[in-house]
């Protein structure tokens, strides 16, 4: 397994990689708005834009071939955290989501956010985040609002 900082040439296979995941996993839950709401901030043309903003992605490839992306929009949002099926359940998104995580914490970053799709809340909190409001919907696409913290900062 391999890990390595995305660049724009890399939209593509992000964008593919993270709209079929969607698809199989996220847009079940929504109605057709929310499907294409939500895969129409996926497509190549947008993760390009994303990459060149200020938007991090890291990619996990294991022999030449992508099976996880993990993006953080700014210093602390967590954009996207996605594994192929078929390396799933091996710890990978914990691996790319505490290098992410280490990284801003080494930059002084004490605090993050995500909007996690339903399915994904038990994820993110088995990495600690909590869910901090309702639920969000933005055309038909709907999201958790969640953070972490450093354990220091806790009550």
């Amino acid at each position: 397994m391999h890990v390595r900082r995305a660049n724009v040439g890399d939209a593509d296979s992000i964008s593919t990689l993270v709209s079929q995941l969607s698809d199989q996993f996220i847009c079940p839950n929504f109605g057709d708005a929310g499907r294409e709401t939500l895969l129409g901030s996926m497509t190549p043309e947008k993760v390009a834009q994303y990459l060149a903003d200020d938007f991090e992605f890291h990619l996990a490839e294991d022999n030449g071939e992508l099976v996880g992306v993990v993006g953080m929009r700014g210093e602390a949002h967590l954009y996207y955290l996605f594994v192929r099926e078929d390396h799933q359940q091996h710890g990978l998104a914990r691996q790319l989501w505490e290098m992410m995580r280490d990284a801003r914490l080494a930059q002084g970053v004490r605090e993050f956010t995500v909007n996690a799709s339903s399915n994904a809340v038990p994820v993110y909190e088995r990495f600690g985040f909590c869910c901090t409001g309702e639920r969000m919907e933005h055309g038909g696409a709907i999201a958790i609002p969640m953070r972490w913290c450093h354990p220091d900062d806790l009550d």
